[in-house]
């Protein structure tokens, strides 16, 4: 699963973005996705507007430059 992958590649040390894509939305999946490591939750369907923003977000924060 995408929250057991997560889990494994935090323990190894990555500290990459990780955004889960998925189609459980309901609050407590969110807090359990948070919770796994990914830094953000975006449910499907993907709105692209809210992808674009968080890609943006994300890009702004690591300094690099869009």
């Amino acid at each position: 699963s995408g929250m057991l992958a997560t889990r494994k590649l935090r323990e190894m040390g990555v500290r990459i973005p990780i955004v889960a894509v998925t189609g459980n939305a309901l609050a407590e999946d969110v807090v359990a996705f948070r919770a796994s490591g990914v830094d953000a939750v975006l449910t499907k369907p993907v709105d692209k507007v809210a992808l674009t923003k968080l890609l943006n977000d994300m890009l702004r924060a690591t300094n690099v430059p869009n």
